[in-house]
């Protein structure tokens, strides 16, 4: 049977709404998600993780609304955040305050530090000596060895060995080895070796063994150096 799709986002909160209503039918069905919400047939997934009724992982979600959406949750032993059923591996010995919560289909590794609220969720792994302090995290993002700190960091790529504040990263572009602050880091282009302060860019360029402030970056030219 043909189904007509309506999603619907409400602004202001991070909830999708998705509803299928058949053709010539009497019934809907809805599902609601606190992040990025994928139907494709009859598989629904909400921050990565199947929430179909036909899979073994919609049995960590609810009716009831928690921190992490209608995602199941549990407090976790070691500082009392509060980690999502969903998620796949959390270690026991990582550090999750009572402000702070994992989602969706999130890894954490024994040494790292989630603080000050943060929420992870999305299909993100954390590794190493990893501090996420008041920050949000999600999408497919690897984060190793890298202090987050009042920070939004979406979408995909790799951070490694960095320290970004107040910062928004987004789009697939990777960290390595940088200091980031008061800037929005957005495209494919990957920023290495650098000090960043007060930067807006984008696009596919790389940034490498630079040290600015104050400017708009955008396009495919590669930065090395200051010139």
């Amino acid at each position: 049977m043909k189904a007509k799709i309506f999603v619907v986002y409400l602004f202001g909160s991070l909830s999708w709404i998705l509803i299928l209503v058949g053709i010539n039918s009497v019934y809907a069905k809805t599902y609601t998600c606190n992040g990025p919400l994928i139907i494709i047939n009859d598989t629904a997934t909400c921050n990565g993780v199947d929430i179909s009724k036909s899979s073994p992982e919609s049995k960590c979600i609810s009716n009831e609304k928690s921190v992490c959406g209608y995602e199941i949750v549990t407090v976790h032993a070691n500082g009392g955040g509060a980690v999502s059923s969903c998620t796949k591996d959390v270690a026991p010995e990582s550090y999750i305050d009572d402000s702070s919560a994992v989602c969706g289909n999130a890894t954490v590794g024994p040494l790292v530090k989630i603080l000050n609220g943060s929420i992870v969720s999305g299909v993100v792994e954390l590794d190493g000596n990893t501090e996420i302090i008041k920050s949000n995290v999600q999408g497919t993002m690897y984060i190793i060895d890298s202090k987050v700190e009042m920070s939004q960091i979406a979408g995909a790529g790799q951070i490694y060995y960095s320290e970004i504040a107040t910062t928004l990263k987004s789009g697939s572009g990777d960290i390595e080895e940088s200091k980031i602050s008061s800037s929005n880091i957005s495209g494919s282009g990957a920023v290495i070796s650098s000090d960043l302060r007060n930067i807006n860019k984008s696009g596919s360029g790389e940034i490498i063994g630079a040290t600015l402030k104050d400017q708009i970056i955008s396009g495919s030219q590669d930065i090395r150096g200051n010139k």
